[in-house]
């Protein structure tokens, strides 16, 4: 059932890459998580990325023509999707600029050092899972899961505090 929903995901025209994105590498992470129970061998990171840009329409053709030419140990997952939202937020911008044009208003955009717009911390959090725990709302960081040594990193933290508190 889960490989079958992986392999026939098709993306709404409606939809954001990112929430595209995040959806199929949910449906990755709990197929490969199912393999495991059953001691089968997982799909590789390049699975993910193929179905990512086959799920992509006709105006993405440019883009996987030039994704072809990158090393293919240089395509790494992150790689994508940073390069998918770069581009949805070019369009996006474009298009509000023309909506400017006809309206007579500019939305202003926070913007990265190279001056290309970029979404809020908060807001990407939301997007993209964490790559522990594989849930959105925080980044690996900031992961409650974060485990060193078996045990919470925060309680070895302050038992170290209090050690050397001792001292």
């Amino acid at each position: 059932m889960l490989i079958e929903s992986f392999f026939c995901v098709k993306r709404d025209e409606k939809e954001d890459i990112s929430s595209h994105v995040a959806k199929l590498q949910k449906l990755f992470v709990d197929l490969n998580e199912e393999l495991t129970k059953h001691k089968e061998n997982t799909l590789s990171e390049r699975i993910l990325n193929g179905r990512i840009l086959s799920t992509l329409g006709k105006e993405f053709d440019n883009f996987k023509d030039i994704w072809d030419t990158i090393p293919s140990e240089n395509q790494k997952l992150n790689l994508l999707i940073e390069k998918l939202c770069t581009i949805e937020l070019r369009d996006q911008s474009s298009t509000e600029a023309s909506a400017f044009v006809a309206s007579g208003k500019r939305k202003q955009f926070k913007k990265d050092k190279l001056g290309k717009p970029k979404l809020s911390m908060e807001r990407a959090k939301q997007k993209f899972p964490c790559n522990k725990c594989k849930q959105v709302g925080h980044w690996a960081a900031e992961c409650p899961q974060k485990k060193i040594g078996g045990s919470n990193y925060q309680a070895k933290s302050k038992n170290f505090r209090a050690i050397n508190a001792n001292k």
